[in-house]
């Protein structure tokens, strides 16, 4: 969570970060202000971690969460290549904070 909560503070359309046991949740939103969501953000979060080969859904009533579920065999090191991977398709979809 707490590599996800850094992604959030460099990445402003990254609204909140949740944490249920090991599922994450990285909640997307157009503006912080008014809490609106950006599903169309998250649709192409999801589509370009895809082409990264790291799998990954949406979740929420506007569908605008990634929903991380890692598998048991998950490691330090896969921990270390999906913030990576998700750092450098925010980087090209997103503006900086």
């Amino acid at each position: 969570e707490k590599a996800l909560n850094e992604l959030s503070r460099k990445y402003g359309v990254i609204g909140d970060v949740r944490q249920s046991g090991m599922v994450f949740g990285v909640e997307f939103l157009k503006d912080k202000a008014t809490l609106e969501p950006d599903s169309g953000f998250a649709d192409q979060v999801v589509e370009a971690m895809r082409e990264r080969g790291v799998l990954l859904s949406r979740l929420g009533r506007h569908k605008n969460t990634l929903k991380i579920r890692p598998p048991m065999t998950f490691s330090e090191e896969h921990l270390g290549l999906l913030v990576q991977t998700l750092d450098d398709v925010l980087a090209g979809l997103a503006p900086q904070s």
